[in-house]
């Protein structure tokens, strides 16, 4: 079986190299200097297929491409990705999966959500807090995607 796995969609605030942050009062998004190393969704998209080989549950996951066939597309749409500020600082991760058959039909939908408290209130903190908390969804989106197909 080929399976693919298409750059998420976003909104436009998370098409971002930014390490985003929901203040909770006046205070504006922190970290003015600190980014991911490319877009939110692009650095997704490779941390997912990574996360089904490493699994090996999956032998043939890809992006899709030219002269790929692949028999089953997953499709994700970014719904967060931030540090937020409360008592104290979260990392929430959410995201919608859905699995599209060969015919183009919805084989399956779920949406993955994890949080993870951040240890400080920084950029440094704050990105591995949403690569732990990005870990866990992954996790749980491999499990489910691996059973259906």
């Amino acid at each position: 079986d080929q399976f693919s796995v298409a750059e998420p969609t976003a909104v436009l605030m998370f098409d971002t190299q930014k390490i985003l942050v929901r203040p909770s009062g006046a205070e504006g998004p922190t970290f003015t200097n600190a980014k991911w190393s490319d877009n939110i969704p692009k650095l997704l998209q490779a941390r997912i297929i990574q996360s089904f080989e490493n699994a090996n549950l999956l032998r043939s996951v890809a992006k899709p491409m030219e002269g790929l066939t692949a028999s089953h597309q997953l499709l994700i749409d970014i719904r967060s990705f931030q540090l937020s500020l409360s008592a104290t600082p979260v990392a929430d991760v959410e995201f919608s999966a859905k699995i599209l058959g060969d015919n183009g039909k919805i084989v399956d939908a779920r949406i993955f959500h994890a949080s993870v408290p951040a240890k400080a209130a920084d950029a440094a903190a704050a990105a591995a807090a949403l690569d732990e908390a990005f870990g866990k969804a992954a996790v749980e989106l491999v499990v489910w995607a691996s059973a259906l197909i």
